[in-house]
């Protein structure tokens, strides 16, 4: 389980791509501090393994039923990404309930910066705006937002400044889709 509060953006090192299977080389600064083999790290939202680790690089294997729900099929080398470790039992839980099982995607249909206001307006999968409301929590490329308009399946996102530099939105572009995990609470 995580927070979608993001430690920090790593990059892709290396890509092995096999028909039903990627092996993802990542280099990260931070969250490597006290990771093993076997440890989960949300990457770009999505729970994956630790299963190598090599001084500031660690290797995750990616499925194909993850590669066909994600955007992690359409990184590169030198790709930046959300990372965040494990929710520990004894941390404080500052975002919302995060589980690392992405749901679908949502294409980014307009990026406006106004003032300090950066706002990002995606297209939900229909299916997946049903557990979306207003004010309620939502998980993009696995941090944790508010969803600040609802219209249907067109939702609105405000970044405050900190989150905007901390995480890969910073990067992103009109037409990018971006990994959705809808609020956990809500569903059920």
């Amino acid at each position: 389980m995580f927070t979608g509060i993001i430690e920090e953006v790593g990059q892709v090192t290396g890509i092995n791509k096999n028909q039903d299977l990627y092996s993802m080389s990542i280099r990260s600064k931070k969250i490597l501090d006290d990771a093993k083999v076997g440890d989960s790290i949300s990457v770009n939202g999505t729970c994956l393994t630790v299963t190598s680790i090599d001084v500031d690089i660690f290797t995750v294997d990616i499925v194909r039923e993850t590669l066909e729900r994600t955007n992690l099929k359409s990184l590169q080398i030198e790709s930046f990404i959300n990372l965040e470790r494990a929710m520990k039992a004894s941390s404080r839980f500052d975002g919302h309930i995060v589980q690392g099982h992405i749901e679908g995607l949502a294409k980014i249909l307009s990026i406006n910066n106004a003032n300090d206001n950066f706002i990002i307006t995606l297209k939900l999968p229909k299916k997946l705006s049903k557990y979306c409301i207003y004010k309620g929590s939502i998980a993009l490329n696995g941090v944790s937002l508010t969803i600040a308009k609802k219209d249907k399946n067109i939702i609105d996102i405000w970044l405050i400044p900190h989150t905007l530099k901390h995480t890969t939105f910073k990067y992103n572009k009109v037409g990018d889709y971006v990994n959705v995990e809808t609020d956990i609470v809500g569903k059920y």
